[in-house]
């Protein structure tokens, strides 16, 4: 097997960002933000907006609003009332993430999830979706700074006694912050940045999806 192949099944830990990484989010939450921007009088903002820029805090996906703190945070929680109620009907995986898993599974490699969602929210996602048939570890960001603050992933790694470890996501923050926190990363060009922007933050591999990841090592297993 390739090097990657080898040092993937050595890691006791695997750490992924959720959304824009293995949860296919993006228009779910881009159509409640944009609800909920009508329903206070502001302009939407395009779905291509939504798709570089999900994974990032939501206080980032409103700050052109101008809103007070006082309505800045009415405004979070009436969004997160409506995108539960969303995510208990219908969360989708990308295709491949199940397959990733089951080899993580087979292999007793520990699984972990480091999301800028608040936990409560990630734990729901994870709920009602295919993830509920692993065992996952949730850490979302609550009351401290995100990615690429390294505390989600650092809080994650310490969870597991500080194992050996390897970060997946979609956004540069979730390879910046993994670099940060002292472990190798993989990008996923599934979110808003490039494969070019994801090996310039310092990911070790950069794969278009995860059918295209489990074919290499499927085909280098044999």
């Amino acid at each position: 097997m390739p090097e990657f192949v080898t040092s993937l099944l050595n890691y006791e830990l695997v750490i992924f960002d959720l959304d824009g990484t293995l949860v296919d989010s993006h228009t779910q939450i881009a159509i409640t933000l944009n609800e909920k921007r009508l329903q206070w009088g502001f302009p939407p903002k395009t779905l291509g907006f939504y798709h570089n820029n999900i994974g990032l805090p939501i206080s980032y996906l409103i700050q052109d609003l101008n809103l007070t703190e006082l309505d800045s945070k009415e405004f979070i929680a009436d969004f997160r009332n409506t995108l539960h109620d969303k995510i208990i009907s219908n969360t989708s995986l990308f295709p491949g993430v199940l397959n990733f898993l089951e080899m993580l599974e087979v292999n007793s490699i520990k699984i972990a999830v480091a999301t800028s969602k608040p936990t409560d929210l990630a734990t729901l996602t994870i709920k009602h979706s295919e993830l509920s048939r692993y065992d996952i570890f949730v850490q979302g960001t609550d009351s401290f700074m995100p990615k690429p603050d390294p505390e989600v992933i650092l809080r994650c790694l310490a969870e597991f006694g500080d194992p050996s470890a390897i970060m997946f996501g979609d956004r540069k923050e979730d390879i910046w912050a993994a670099r940060i926190a002292g472990i190798q990363s993989v990008g996923i060009t599934l979110g808003g940045h490039s494969e070019a922007e994801l090996f310039q933050a310092g990911a070790l591999r950069v794969f278009s999806d995860w059918t295209v990841l489990n074919c290499e090592i499927e085909s280098k297993g044999r």
